[in-house]
C-alpha cells in the first residue's frame, strides 16, 4: 500500500514496521528499504527482497543523534561531524554497543549508521 509523506502516512508506516513489515521510502540519494532492525524476521525479509548476501551487513537509519548515542559509542569529534553533515548522504561506521542489535543484525563490533 502507498502512504503519503505526511503525519498520517508516517504513523501508518510506523504501525506496519512495528508489526514486522517492510517499508520502501525515499532518502537523500535513492529509495531505501527498511524495517524494525530489532525484528529478526523482518531483517531476514530485507535480505531476501534484496537478494543480499548475509555477509554484507545492513546500515541503520537513525532518526536522531540521541538514538545514535543509544546504540553506539561516539566521541566528541564524531558528534561534531554528525551535527555538521546530518541529515545528508554520510554513513558512519561506529562501535556498536546495543546487544539486541548485535543479535538481530548478526553484527559483532561495528555498525553503519546514517
Amino acid at each position: 500500500m502507498k502512504m503519503d509523506c505526511n503525519e498520517k502516512g508516517i504513523e501508518k508506516t510506523w504501525q506496519v514496521i512495528k508489526k514486522g513489515g517492510i517499508a520502501i521510502f525515499p532518502t537523500d540519494t535513492v529509495y531505501g528499504i527498511g524495517c524494525n532492525p530489532y525484528n529478526i524476521n523482518a531483517v531476514k525479509k530485507i535480505y531476501e527482497i534484496k537478494s543480499r548476501e548475509k555477509i554484507k551487513s545492513l546500515p541503520v537509519l537513525a532518526y536522531s543523534l540521541d538514538i545514535v548515542k543509544e546504540i553506539t559509542c561516539i566521541d566528541s569529534f564524531t558528534e561534531k561531524i554528525i551535527k555538521k553533515y546530518w541529515p545528508g548522504p554520510l554513513t558512519l561506521i561506529l562501535k556498536l554497543t546495543d546487544e539486541k542489535l548485535k543479535k538481530s543484525l548478526k553484527l559483532d563490533k561495528k555498525i553503519a549508521v546514517r
